[in-house]
């Protein structure tokens, strides 16, 4: 699972003729992961050999429960600039190991009601049961609670088709124009991914047919100190103490209230692919044209910045591929120096970036409500004309009164 991929060694074989920052971001991403190929080894074994499998069992029925007891939610975190837009929404989806959209409207809120401006809401996952269609309808009762009638959908990293997927819903299930879908490194499918990502969500379906397995804190566990292996493991070997440190800092975070529960990033992990951006697009352009028609905007990353979980560029231009087939408007954004899941840094060039597109983000959404308009208008004058046309035969009164006679 943790080996280097082709992509991976290809580029480090090529290490002298490719950007430094790039090939020390790959070069960085290799050794990581055969660290934590060695500790997730290692820790696999101690655990089975010391956790009696009545433990196992008590502390995922434990979990379980904390999940059948969390609740989706939707909330406001702040008002539009201009109470005049208060009947607009930007709500803000996060990607994998969070729990709410709240660090995103605190980093990103500024540079996107800068432009787009709205009430902005946090979808609330909580360790719940990651549920496209809930999100929707809790999106749909706030809206009526709120008198929104229109929102922009912002889903960053595993956000991003977690996103799309809430798309679907509330175009279905309800008349709220959407505006917007922002999508801010967000992978088309696990093929959207870097390799060693794509290999972390094979390792997950493989674990989840272990029963329980999501559930488990053991695997949690697990797989937190794989992940950290950088902070006790090197070249020379396992650094006991600093392993103790780790080990320390890992349980204290599992048992803390608001770290995601693992069924959650399995369920976040699984959305990725779930998903199916392509056919989400294709929908779109089936809508009606007296329907206001989406705009997708995709946010990547430029140099200096290198994503390093997501293929940005593979994922924005198969994006741009399936908007051009359902005639979707699309607008490809790179922030330079971005760095994947810390919204917090780069605040800055991020909404800078935002406000050289402004125009043609406004140009674009503009543009789709005045053909949905004009169709609309165009629509009723030709029912209109059809009640009103001399030549078109109307019912005899004769044929009026027997069809009366009939009821």
């Amino acid at each position: 699972m943790l080996l280097p991929s082709p992509e991976i060694q290809k580029r480090l074989d090529k290490y002298q003729t490719i950007d430094k920052l790039e090939a020390d971001a790959i070069s960085f991403e290799r050794r990581k992961y055969l660290l934590q190929k060695a500790a997730l080894k290692t820790l696999t074994v101690l655990a089975s050999l010391s956790i009696p499998l009545s433990l196992y069992a008590a502390d995922v029925n434990i979990n379980r429960f904390a999940q059948a007891e969390a609740e989706i939610d939707v909330h406001v975190g702040a008002e539009a600039l201009d109470p005049a837009n208060n009947n607009k929404a930007i709500i803000f989806l996060d990607g994998f190991r969070s729990t709410s959209g709240d660090n995103l409207i605190k980093y990103r809120g500024d540079g996107l009601q800068a432009i787009l401006d709205a009430q902005l809401w946090s979808v609330g996952y909580n360790n719940a049961n990651l549920s496209p269609e809930v999100i929707a309808e809790k999106i749909i009762a706030l809206a009526k609670e709120k008198g929104v009638t229109t929102i922009y959908l912002y889903g960053e990293s595993a956000g991003g088709p977690i996103a799309m997927q809430v798309h679907a819903d509330v175009a279905e299930d309800s008349d709220i124009t959407i505006a917007a879908d922002v999508l801010n490194s967000a992978p088309d499918g696990a093929g959207g991914l870097r390799q060693p990502r794509q290999d972390e969500i094979k390792l997950v379906e493989t674990l989840s047919v272990i029963p329980g397995a999501k559930y488990s804190s053991l695997v949690r566990f697990i797989g937190e100190m794989a992940f950290r292996s950088d902070r006790y493991m090197d070249d020379d070997g396992l650094d006991i103490w600093k392993a103790f440190a780790t080990t320390g800092d890992v349980i204290e975070d599992i048992q803390g209230s608001d770290i995601a529960g693992t069924w959650l990033m399995f369920d976040q992990l699984m959305a990725i692919e779930d998903a199916k951006i392509r056919d989400r697009v294709i929908e779109m352009g089936l809508l009606s044209p007296e329907v206001q028609h989406p705009v997708i905007i995709y946010i990547g990353t430029s140099k200096p910045g290198y994503d390093y979980i997501v293929n940005d560029d593979l994922s924005a231009d198969n994006i741009r591929v399936y908007a051009d087939e359902a005639g979707i408007t699309y607008i490809v954004i790179e922030v330079p120096g971005a760095v994947h899941s810390r919204p917090d840094i780069g605040v800055e060039a991020f909404n800078e970036t935002l406000l050289e597109a402004e125009d043609e983000i406004h140009d674009a959404i503009t543009a789709q409500e005045k053909l949905a308009a004009l169709n609309a208008s165009e629509a009723l004058k030709a029912k209109q004309n059809l009640d009103t046309d001399p030549t078109v035969d109307q019912p005899l009164d004769s044929e009026t009164d027997n069809a009366d006679d009939d009821k």
